[in-house]
């Protein structure tokens, strides 16, 4: 049977929120019509994203990358992380996904949803982080990122 992961603690309330999102947007008449969900979710293993990023901090990949195994051990099959300062460029590219796992990356995901939208809003589509903002990573307001995701300007 396949399982949802949900890599949590990079930002803990943003995977329960996700878990919960997952859970409401389910058509389920019974609790056994839900899919199967692990969440982990240990802050205390993965160092904050935006130091790591503006300030040559500690590196999360390594407590990420344990989260991930995990996830991977519990049965998830498909997994996502709730947090867009991860999924700079500098940590996600050196994610370890385990084989027969698939990674949803969460920005990728949201602009090609908002591409098959043209009746959403693009201003209202993202949340960002201080590094996030800094870096122009959810830059939708861009041309050039619009263009990128073939997002109106």
């Amino acid at each position: 049977m396949s399982a949802i992961g949900i890599l949590g603690g990079v930002g803990p309330l943003a995977g329960a929120d996700l878990a919960k999102k997952v859970f409401a947007h389910t058509r389920a008449s019974r609790d056994q019509d839900h899919i199967d969900l692990y969440l982990v979710s240990c802050p205390s293993l993965i160092p904050d994203r935006t130091d790591y990023l503006l300030s040559g901090g500690a590196d999360p990949l390594p407590g990420m990358n344990l989260c991930v195994e995990k996830l991977a051990l519990c049965g998830s099959t498909v997994f996502g992380i709730a947090c867009n300062t991860a999924h700079s460029r500098k940590i996600l590219d050196r994610l370890s996904v385990p084989q027969g796992m698939e990674f949803v990356n969460m920005i990728e995901a949201s602009c090609n949803y908002l591409s098959n939208r043209p009746d959403c809003r693009r201003e209202k589509a993202v949340r960002r982080s201080s590094w996030a903002a800094r870096n122009c990573l959810l830059s939708l307001r861009t041309p050039r990122a619009l263009r990128a995701y073939s997002l109106p300007t």
